[in-house]
């Protein structure tokens, strides 16, 4: 087994990361189906496959970076209030916000000025 590191991730940290993706999960899916104008083009229900394979990796991955040789799961929230874990929580609120504003004017490109989706000839 490779160990990178001596030290395991706080519990209460790999949980608060958690938190903190799910928003990301539904955000983006109310991306695809409401905001972004690609096409009339269906999705393959092999790509929602793998969306769910990717996003249930991530979560296995983080979990298993709590992981500690004594097995226990000890919840400090005052691990939460670590200087790299604040900036860490700001970078994430400050780029959720900048991916879902620069979503929305992406899609806005294929608008015209009454707001009807504009579709490339063909």
């Amino acid at each position: 087994m490779i160990r990178f590191s001596n030290s395991a991730v706080p519990f209460a940290v790999a949980l608060w990361v958690q938190l903190l993706t799910t928003p990301q999960v539904y955000r983006r899916c109310y991306e695809c189906m409401f905001v972004s104008v690609y096409s009339d083009a269906k999705v393959h229900v092999r790509h929602y496959a793998v969306g769910y394979i990717f996003f249930t990796g991530i979560q296995y991955s983080i979990l298993s970076m709590t992981l500690r040789s004594d097995s226990s799961t000890i919840l400090r929230f005052s691990d939460l209030f670590r200087f790299n874990v604040l900036i860490g929580t700001l970078i994430f609120a400050a780029a959720f916000h900048l991916e879902h504003d620069t979503t929305k004017r992406f899609a806005n490109f294929r608008k015209d000025a009454t707001g009807k989706v504009k579709y490339l000839p063909s």
